[in-house]
């Protein structure tokens, strides 16, 4: 059983003094339906059901509204301009002023500083800041500066920061000013929503069979699964270095799931010869995941760095192995060596052999699947994770 950080109240305590029953009125803001969809429709029915009044904001598509007990629209664009932001952080400011929120979680990166200005602006009483990953760790130089002066910014007008992963958490620690340095926390092992273990099982053998005839893989080759977006960050180089050794052998395919995103010229060659290998088969998006888990037999992610790492996280539900590296929120999902393979970030070369060695080991693959499941089942089960989130955000701040 997972174990919270704070137990559950039916009251607590008010600002004037004495105690009071009450539901509290936390408001989600993010700048995507897609996003919304994705990570906040269970969670916040989950919400809903142990006494807290939820109100989602973010962009409308026309739909989502119906999806959620209670919608603002939010317009902002993705793409920075000075303008359009302020009348983003204008409109956002309005819309706190009249709902007034007991509680706003922001996380997304442009949501958590226009929703910060304006929560601050509106004196929304509990400001909660979910930091899901650290850009600043993908750059050097000037512009990792510019990132981690964004997190100072951003978490100095937190009344809460809360880190998705203990690493993430320690590296937030390591720059942040020692006020918001001590409001940084992590939620029982971390995770912003766990993991459905109905949805992500092992398959059994006749079931991975049946998988791979719908997908059209073949029935008698490895399958090694890449799940993320096509960019450097995710590990783009390693992955082509991993199809070009497989394009060697007959008894493997390579299949990616994700949307090209380079960001120089050199990624997008990349990305050009990664999807043209024949050893690679490519698929930009999927809404069953869960799917080609059960077709695979090695998840292979070479990231650079994570908030918490999502699809490892799927992966050991479903039994599968995984190999990845040893960067910011994965060695938090995984422990080298018992419950997955880790690798220097940047070695390509000890990835692509890792990958290897697992598939020529299937008793290995076994014994670190077996451990990896029962570590994820008793750490990031979805209902027990929402249920400690349920007991945070029922705290007073």
């Amino acid at each position: 059983m997972l174990t919270c950080e704070a137990a559950p109240s039916e009251t607590t305590p008010s600002a004037r003094g004495g105690w009071r029953v009450c539901m509290p009125h936390v408001l989600w803001c993010v700048t995507s339906p897609v996003t919304a969809r994705a990570f906040l429709r269970g969670h916040l029915q989950h919400m809903e059901s142990r006494g807290i009044r939820t109100t989602l904001v973010c962009g409308d598509d026309g739909t989502i509204g119906e999806e959620f007990p209670s919608f603002e629209p939010w317009t902002v664009d993705r793409e920075p301009s000075a303008l359009a932001d302020l009348r983003a952080a204008r409109d956002l400011t309005r819309i706190l002023r009249r709902l007034r929120p007991d509680t706003v979680v922001l996380g997304t990166p442009k949501a958590g500083l226009l929703g910060m200005l304006a929560a601050v602006a509106t004196r929304v009483p509990r400001r909660i800041y979910v930091v899901h990953g650290l850009r600043y760790e993908g750059f050097t130089g000037w512009r990792r500066r510019v990132f981690q002066a964004f997190e100072v910014l951003v978490a100095s007008g937190a009344t809460q920061t809360v880190a998705v992963s203990p690493s993430v958490a320690a590296s937030l620690r390591s720059f942040l000013p020692p006020l918001p340095r001590r409001r940084v926390r992590v939620i029982a092992h971390g995770s912003a929503d766990g993991v459905d273990p109905s949805r992500f099982r092992p398959a059994t053998a006749d079931e991975s069979r049946a998988v791979r005839r719908r997908l059209g893989l073949p029935a008698d080759k490895h399958v090694v699964l890449f799940v993320g977006r096509l960019t450097g960050d995710k590990g783009l180089s390693a992955l082509v270095r991993l199809a070009a050794v497989l394009e060697t052998r007959s008894d493997t395919v390579l299949v990616l799931i994700g949307e090209p995103e380079p960001r120089t010229a050199t990624e997008e060659g990349l990305v050009d010869l990664l999807t043209a290998s024949p050893a690679v088969r490519h698929e930009s998006r999927s809404d069953e995941v869960e799917t080609w888990l059960r077709a695979a037999d090695v998840l292979a992610q070479p990231t650079r760095r994570e908030g918490m790492p999502n699809v490892i996280l799927e992966a050991q539900f479903s039994g599968l192995a995984v190999v990845s590296c040893a960067v910011t929120g994965v060695v938090d999902a995984v422990e080298h060596d018992v419950t997955g393979v880790l690798v220097p970030w940047g070695d390509d070369g000890a990835f692509v052999d890792a990958v290897l060695d697992l598939l020529a080991d299937p008793g290995r693959r076994l014994s670190l699947t077996q451990q990896a499941r029962s570590r994820a089942l008793a750490r990031f089960d979805q209902k027990q994770v929402r249920d400690c989130w349920a007991r945070f955000l029922l705290e007073e701040a």
